[in-house]
């Protein structure tokens, strides 16, 4: 029904920071393994409706952001990223680079859905995981023509 209602909408979805409500990340008998967590986090049914998973979350570990990396790999889903401001000093840690402009709406849309996209760390301080591929800086608009 959610699926539906967005694509009529003209939208798509990306799964915000996997990792929390689904990665503990302290040990303890009580505490499943961390391939059972991805495995379970793997399970959730919102990343049936989604283009792409966040893994590179500028408020983020890189322990937490790996965690969404290693899920978004399980489910074969294109890598994004996102600031996750919520103070001035988190503005601009990291984002999403699209490898053509997007002007409009409709073209965010296009690009997300086509997955011509990755992330992007603008600064220090963006907890990027071991292994996924990310640009670190940011680029002209010419260089990303190119």
């Amino acid at each position: 029904f959610l699926k539906e209602e967005i694509e009529a909408a003209g939208g798509v979805m990306i799964v915000a920071h996997p990792y929390r409500r689904s990665f503990r990340e302290e040990e303890g008998p009580w505490v499943p393994s961390y391939d059972e967590q991805i495995e379970k986090a793997g399970q959730n049914q919102a990343l049936n409706l989604a283009v792409a998973v966040e893994v590179v979350n500028g408020r983020g570990t890189a322990r937490q952001n790996r965690f969404s990396a290693d899920v978004a790999a399980l489910r074969g889903m294109k890598a994004a990223a996102g600031s996750d401001s919520h103070r001035v000093d988190d503005i601009g840690a990291c984002a999403t680079e699209f490898s053509r402009p997007v002007g409009d709406m409709a073209a965010l849309v296009t690009e997300l859905r086509a997955g011509r996209f990755r992330p992007v760390t603008l600064r220090n301080g963006a907890e990027v995981p071991a292994g996924v591929e990310v640009v670190a800086g940011r680029q002209t608009s010419r260089e990303m023509s190119q």
